[in-house]
């Protein structure tokens, strides 16, 4: 709003000619002013009408004034008229004037002007001067401006002084003659010495403002002085001025004011403004608004704008008054209709900002284009915001720049910042940085604080000009110098980021809290942000957080979110999520993603609000579409695991992409994994790798393992142990554990570095030391089997024991294998069953099959058969080929489930399709006697000769019956007797027994009894009972050796010592397999880390 306006001083050319015109129209020089009018009077009274008709005109005159005038008489226009008309027509010129002047006014007759210049021209052809003066008048209103110049000369000539003022105000306006201001000064003088105080005035007002002459303050207030004292109340007012200022005369206020107050007392709206303004302000006279007010109504009264327009400017501040924008707008459109610009001005600002009137955009335009219209730049530039910020109007750039443009045409300091903007920013014109950086200086050079930003931010960016920090400081120190908060803020910012000066956090801290302490949200934010940091001032939460409910409490979104943060972290307050929550919310709902993130993830882990994956999910959503990566990230992690969401690879990969294409790390590590797994996409490693070396050169460590994991591999990449190495290093040294264990590894097996146990045990202490159980396992490792360190069964089972506790299942199955093996501890079969169960509920299938072996034995726990073939079949089920064997042989046995020799066949086939030896061998045996298959002796055949390919003995062994028996084969001794010598040159009593045989029969070779006594004895010495009673048989016939029944019963002593056969029945039936579950418990291994 725009203040009160003072009133004019020096010459008033329109107040001027006012007065004279009101002077002119009533003088008349023929009258009787100042007579007495009594003896006339009595004179009339003593006559009759006939006598009065009958005398000369002069009297009719006289009589016709007297009635005009209601001298001595009741006033009465018609009567005047008619005495007027009697001596008129015989050519009073008089008379004529005055019937003029009553047509001229409508008074007594109608109002007609071209009657009254009828007889205005017959008085005028006379030669008398107030007529030529009056018709010079009419001429001069209906604007033919040298016909009145003609008709006030002749007045003029014959002395008439208010002809002659008007003949100089003629000059001085230049109408109907050129302007000539001394010419102008000369007809005033003539005016002046006939005592025309408006003459003396405007004599006065051409000193003071040096028109015509020399600027004299001095002869300005002589002139002043004579019109004053003959009572010209703008006389009186110009000399108060003149006092008050002391100007021309020496400086008297009070003299001033008195002068003022005769003006004021006459009823000169100006004069009564001005001492309204006096007592307003307190200046020369004690302030007093109640008066103050008194006096502006009584020139408000008269129509005078500044009055009415400070009587607005009262209400609209509550400035002595009650606050009432209704009524300030009242007194604005009274002065706005009488051409006051700032009035029009501001009633189009009350209409904008509905103030006291509705909004009507509409009339806000109407009013500030008068005012713009009368030069105002102020309301050229309000027109340009309603156009460019478009608010209840329609956004015009271009009407927008149009306005701009004129208002910064006029020097007006925001308008040409503002159109510096626009070529800035290209709005409403093509964007021109060049143009924007002129317009920009122009308003700078007006010390404009917001365009000495505006350079200081060309200057910083290098926008328009060469990029130059040292002048961007330059600028904004200007600005700031003038309390731009602005400037002040960027300023600590340069400091905060050592652009243009020396970094320095303390001064940048003081420049921020200036800023601030002017109310300055961002850099109110910027101080909470430097305690919270501790830079350039000491760490302070509690400060941080003042300085953050500052800017808060202004709307500051940033601080908003900043507060939740500090809540949420317990950072200068008691933890409190519900509170950050509240102040999630209040920024989120300012749009700020951040916040809207963190609601996301809080409602995701349930603080401060009950758990919500979906609305989890609609928070994250509204960051992610303003672009937050990890907001996408995180969608695309609850689509990829399915919390509370369809599960949905697809769509979460969509996700990953938006994230890492910002460069998410994160998420492009996940784009890789997804591609690696080939979950819901195509498996592809080199896209896998790609991602993760997008993911891995922005330091994240969990892509740089992956990328060593895909080298040692040789996934997507050729086999390369040494670049492997290079990775796992480049993760290590960021403290990545699993990429430390690794290495360790790499060191422990001599891939990519040479073999060096001590080093792998050193790296693997470096990711155990960070809790890595798969390093802690290794460790224990090393330990049990001495590799790089003495070996140290206890120094193991600590270590087994720290990953254990972690729940590291190989651990677990290892602590169980110590137990049961009694390596470190004392051997406890209980605590053993413990940690096998421990490890086979994470489904490690060794440890479910080690726990069906306790239940099969009773080691540990009571023997259980049915809970054996229970761990059996899990361990099975996962492919554990003697698992497998071991259900068949359950089966079989009719252990813990009822026999199934059908069943039994199918397992001992799974197992044996895997190279378990057991389990072929009872296949074959399943096929030979036809339990569970049909008897099928050629695939009996086919499994013995897979396992003899192993050099097994057993199978070379029954490969040899199946050639002495005949079956699946052609009977063939020869080929029979070969497999048996493979089987007994393996020390497989079976086969050294059954060759015995066939030299004691001669099957296939020539009977020799010797030879046969050596085969015996081989087998008789493993204990072979069947050999050790042949061997007793033949001592006994003498067959092979003289008879020797001593010798015969010590061999049968030896068969029944070890509770054999005690017949002579011929050996030639097949060997039985074992009877019972293998017994031998898995041993200890160490592998590499597959993907996180």
């Amino acid at each position: 709003m725009e203040e009160m306006q003072a009133p004019h001083h020096g010459p008033i050319p329109s107040v001027v000619e006012k007065i004279c015109i009101q002077g002119i129209s009533d003088r008349n020089n023929h009258t009787m002013d100042g007579q007495d009018h009594t003896g006339l009077i009595q004179e009339l009274n003593g006559l009759r009408m006939d006598d009065l008709t009958e005398r000369n005109s002069t009297t009719q005159y006289n009589v016709g004034r007297m009635y005009d005038k209601g001298d001595g008489v009741p006033q009465n226009y018609t009567w005047a008229m008619v005495w007027y008309m009697k001596a008129a027509l015989q050519g009073n010129s008089s008379a004529q004037n005055s019937v003029g002047i009553l047509y001229r006014d409508g008074k007594g007759v109608p109002k007609s002007d071209s009657t009254a210049k009828e007889w205005f021209f017959r008085a005028a052809d006379q030669g008398f001067a107030d007529a030529q003066f009056n018709l010079g008048m009419i001429y001069r209103r209906d604007d033919d401006h040298p016909k009145a110049v003609e008709w006030f000369l002749k007045a003029a000539q014959q002395g008439h002084g208010i002809a002659q003022f008007s003949v100089g105000v003629m000059y001085y306006k230049g109408y109907g003659t050129p302007q000539d201001l001394s010419k102008a000064m000369e007809w005033y003088l003539r005016a002046s010495d006939k005592g025309c105080a408006i003459a003396q005035f405007s004599i006065g007002a051409m000193y003071e403002g040096g028109e015509g002459v020399t600027h004299d303050d001095y002869a300005a207030a002589e002139w002043y002085k004579k019109a004053a004292t003959q009572g010209l109340a703008d006389a009186q007012f110009n000399l108060g001025i003149l006092y008050q200022h002391g100007r021309g005369v020496s400086q008297d206020r009070l003299l001033a004011v008195r002068w003022y107050r005769k003006a004021a007392d006459q009823g000169l709206a100006q004069a009564q403004y001005y001492i309204g303004l006096l007592l307003h302000v307190g200046t020369i006279l004690p302030q007093n608004k109640s008066e103050a007010i008194e006096w502006y109504l009584k020139a408000a009264d008269q129509g005078y704008a500044d009055a009415q327009f400070n009587l607005g400017s009262m209400y609209d501040e509550g400035d002595g008054v009650a606050r009432d924008y209704l009524k300030a707008s009242e007194w604005y459109l009274q002065a706005a209709n009488r051409r006051h610009t700032i009035a029009q001005f501001n009633l189009g600002s009350f209409y904008q900002h509905s103030k006291g009137l509705p909004l009507d955009i509409s009339l806000a335009i109407k009013w500030y284009s008068k005012a713009a219209a009368q030069g105002s730049a102020d309301a050229l530039f309000s027109l340009g915001e309603i156009y460019y910020l478009g608010k209840n109007a329609p956004q015009d750039y271009t009407k927008a720049m149009e306005c701009y443009s004129k208002a910064a045409m006029q020097g007006h300091a925001e308008a040409q910042n503002r159109t510096g903007d626009m070529y800035f920013k290209g709005n409403g014109v093509p964007q021109d940085l060049v143009a924007a950086r002129e317009w920009y200086l122009k308003s700078a050079a007006q010390d404009y604080a917001p365009a000495q930003t505006n350079m200081g931010g060309l200057y910083h960016y290098g926008e328009g000009v060469p990029q130059d920090h040292q002048k961007a400081m330059e600028w904004f120190l200007k600005s700031a110098e003038q309390g731009d908060a602005s400037s002040q803020f960027n300023i600590g910012v340069m400091y905060s980021d050592g652009k243009g000066v020396p970094q320095d956090y303390q001064k940048a801290m003081e420049w921020y809290l200036k800023a601030a302490e002017q109310g300055d949200a961002s850099s109110q934010f910027n101080v909470g942000v430097m305690y919270n940091d501790g830079e350039g001032v000491p760490q302070d939460y509690r400060r941080a957080m003042e300085w953050f409910l500052k800017a808060a409490e202004q709307g500051d979104a940033s601080s908003q979110l900043n507060i939740g943060v500090m809540y949420y972290g317990g950072k200068g307050l008691p933890q409190d999520h519900q509170k950050a929550m509240e102040w999630f919310l209040m920024a989120a709902e300012q749009g700020i993603a951040r916040a809207q993130h963190n609601i996301g993830a809080m409602y995701y882990s349930g603080e401060g609000v009950p758990q919500d994956y979906q609305k989890a999910m609609e928070w994250y959503w509204k960051a992610a579409e303003q672009g937050i990566a990890s907001s996408q990230f995180n969608i695309g992690v609850m689509l990829y695991s399915g919390e509370d969401v369809p599960q949905d690879y697809q769509k979460a990969m969509e996700w990953f992409l938006k994230a890492a294409e910002q460069g998410d790390a994160s998420s492009q590590f996940n784009i890789g994994v997804m591609l690696y797994s080939g979950e819901d996409v195509p498996q592809d490693y080199q896209k896998a790798m790609e991602w993760f070396l997008k993911s891995a050169e922005q330091g994240d460590a969990s892509s740089q393992f992956n990328i060593g994991v895909m080298y040692s591999d040789g996934k997507g990449v050729p086999q390369d142990h040494q670049k492997a190495m290079e990775w796992y290093l480049k993760a290590a040294e960021q403290q990545h554990a699993s990429s430390q264990s690794n290495i360790g590894v790499m060191y422990s097996d001599g891939k990519g570095v040479p073999q060096d146990y001590q080093k792998a045990m050193e790296w693997y202490l470096k990711a155990a030391e960070q809790g890595d159980a798969s390093s802690q396992f290794n460790i224990g490792v090393m330990y049990n089997d001495g590799e790089g360190v003495p070996q140290d069964y206890r120094r193991a089972m600590e270590w087994f024991l720290k990953a254990a506790e972690q729940g590291d299942a190989s651990s677990q199955f290892n602590i169980g294998v110590m137990y049961h093996e009694g390596d470190g501890v004392p051997q406890a079969y209980q605590k053993a069953m413990e940690w096998f169960l421990k490890a086979a509920e994470q489904g490690i299938a060794r440890s479910q099959f080690n726990v069906g072996l306790m239940y099969d034995g009773g080691k540990g726990v009571p023997q259980d058969y049915q809970k054996a073939m229970e761990w059996f079949l899990k361990a099975a089920e996962q492919g554990i080929a003697r698992s497998q064997f071991n259900v068949g042989l359950m089966y079989d046995g009719g252990k813990g489930v009822p026999q199934d020799y059908q069943k039994a066949t199918e397992w001992y086939l799974k197992a044996a399709e895997q190279g378990n030896v057991d389990a072929q061998a009872h296949t074959a045996v399943m096929y030979q006697g036809g339990k569970g298959v049909p008897q099928d002796y050629k695939k009996a055949m086919d499994w013995y000769l897979k396992i003899s390919e192993r050099e097994e003995a057993s199978a070379q062994f029954n490969i040899g019956l199946m050639y002495e028996g005949g079956k699946g084969v052609p009977q063939d001794y020869q080929k029979a007797m070969e497999w048996y010598l493979k089987a007994a040159d393996q020390d497989y009593a079976s086969a050294q027994f059954n060759i015995g045989l066939m030299y004691h029969s001669g099957k296939g070779v020539t009977r020799h009894y010797p030879t046969a006594m050596g085969w015996y004895l081989r087998a008789a010495d493993q204990g072979y009972t069947d050999a050790q009673r042949n061997l007793g048989l033949m001592h006994y016939d003498g067959m092979g050796v003289p008879p020797d029944h001593e010798k015969a019963m010590e061999w049968l002593r030896k068969a029944a010592d070890i509770n054999t056969i005690k017949s002579l029945e011929k050996m030639s039936q097949l060997s039985k397999a074992s009877k019972g579950p293998i017994g031998r418990l898995m041993g200890i291994t160490g592998k590499l880390m597959s993907f996180q």
